[in-house]
């Protein structure tokens, strides 16, 4: 049965969450009460699909 995961971004997961940034908010940096932040400066997890008896890593 699948679970979720989450785990601390790794420098391989790089691509993929520059390519939700775009997406998402059409860039690395969003404005919060007038406040910019760099996405790529902020920690980040990963949430992904877990098969029960799969490699942990």
């Amino acid at each position: 049965m699948p679970s979720i995961r989450v785990r601390q971004a790794r420098d391989g997961d790089r691509a993929a969450l520059t390519a939700l940034h775009e997406r998402e908010w059409g860039g690395p940096v969003v404005v919060v009460h007038d406040t910019p932040y760099d996405l790529r400066d902020l920690p980040a997890l990963v949430a992904a699909r877990h098969l029960t008896g799969a490699d942990d890593t």
